[in-house]
């Protein structure tokens, strides 16, 4: 298949050399490159604080543990869009320790404004309704049970400190009432895809970051930073650690998890939201792995593979991305769960999507992914950034934490 599309799709000699020059991270230093693109205290502008990527997933988990939902929408991703990154404002304002204080008391969450209105997401749908139908650029507090509590237009700290203080005030006068959800909204939430979150399998936090065109390690970091949710169900789970394994025994993990990550989270969406890719689209989803050691109590594992998907606008040609990654995990098998699942994908991306902003970057340029276990953080009341599409990857939600033994 050819690169180039209306003249602006990089040729195809020039993918195929630029992406010779990513080899594979199992080739160079492992621990470095995942290290370069997972966040750093210092990426961290925005706080100390995991933010909720989306209004709904806020709710979410604003309702599930007695705290206020502090939003905060913009015309774009508030995390990750240009437009908050070359704002003083967010930067010096979120990482002021008093704010933090404030963020600390409540739930966090971003969206932006187009994809709030827009989304089809019941409770979304329901908190933009709270906000007046036709939410603003701003900070708003909002209590489980509906209620605005505050709002500001204004990311001066002073100016932000006044209206948490007196949201956060309000919350607590509100007494119980506050952490029982609206009747509309309760009976949102157990349709949430939240809800199917796979606790006896694995739950990981995929990082997105461009790379230093000269490819090393120790270059110059981007400050935009894409993050999403990767989730694999109990039964998906013994794909990636299968049962009678010797040292140095090479398995193949199943073909749909490998096409959940080059359709849905090996993405260019760091200028921006962009579609998934249809099956049709890969081109390539190889992922295998080997045992390097086991023990009576833990097995080591590594994993190697490649993935390429091409799609097609009308408008704007086409665009895609090709990784090679590697990984490394332990198993413990008394739990029958991994103690620790590191994977780092380096590659190229290329072209630009209807949706995103990479007008005159369509040449291919270097792109990062790594991904690690979520943990327990607040993330971990996010659903997978296209998990509206797991389904046709194999994920069962009935399923998820089904057959949890080994």
């Amino acid at each position: 298949m050819s690169t180039r599309s209306g003249g602006n799709g990089p040729p195809f000699l020039a993918l195929v050399l630029f992406f010779a020059a990513c080899a594979a991270p199992e080739q160079v230093d492992f621990d470095r490159w995942f290290a370069h693109i997972a966040p750093r205290e210092a990426d961290r502008w925005y706080g100390r604080h995991d933010w909720l990527p989306d209004a709904g997933a806020g709710f979410y988990a604003a309702a599930a543990s007695d705290r206020p939902l502090l939003l905060w929408i913009l015309s774009g991703d508030p995390l990750s869009c240009d437009c908050a990154h070359e704002l003083e404002g967010p930067r010096s304002v979120w990482s002021d320790p008093t704010v933090e204080r404030f963020v600390a008391e409540s739930v966090p969450a971003a969206d932006a404004i187009w994809e709030l209105l827009t989304r089809d997401d019941a409770a979304s749908r329901w908190l933009s309704e709270q906000l007046g139908g036709s939410p603003r650029s701003g900070v708003y507090l909002l209590a489980a049970s509906g209620e605005l509590l505050a709002d500001c237009h204004s990311l001066v700290r002073d100016v932000l400190l006044d209206a948490l203080g007196r949201g956060l005030e309000r919350f607590e006068e509100l007494g119980p009432s506050r952490s029982t959800p609206a009747r509309a909204p309760q009976g949102l939430l157990e349709h949430r895809f939240e809800r199917y979150r796979p606790e006896h399998g694995l739950v990981l936090t995929c990082f997105t970051r461009e790379l230093p065109g000269e490819l090393d390690p120790a270059g110059a970091r981007s400050q935009v930073v894409r993050t999403d949710q990767v989730w694999f169900s109990a039964e998906e789970r013994r794909g990636l650690v299968p049962d009678g394994l010797v040292p140095g025994e090479r398995f193949e993990v199943p073909r749909p998890l490998a096409l959940r990550l080059a359709r849905l989270h090996f993405l260019d969406d760091l200028r921006g939201p962009v579609r998934p890719f249809s099956a049709a689209e890969v081109e390539r989803a190889d992922w295998s792995g080997w045992l390097v050691s086991k023990d009576s109590g833990r097995l080591e594992l590594e994993y190697a593979g490649r993935t390429r998907a091409v799609g097609r606008d009308e408008e704007t040609g086409e665009f895609g991305v090709e990784t090679s990654f590697s990984g490394r995990a332990e198993f413990d098998r008394r739990t029958a769960r991994f103690s620790s699942f590191r994977l780092v994908a380096r590659g190229v991306r290329f072209g630009r999507a209807l949706t995103n902003a990479r007008v005159g970057q369509e040449a291919p340029s270097p792109i990062g992914f790594a991904l690690e276990p979520t943990g327990a953080s607040l993330l971990r009341f996010a659903p997978p950034r296209h998990a509206d599409f797991y389904r046709a990857t194999g994920f069962s939600p009935v399923k998820a934490n089904a057959g949890t033994g080994r």
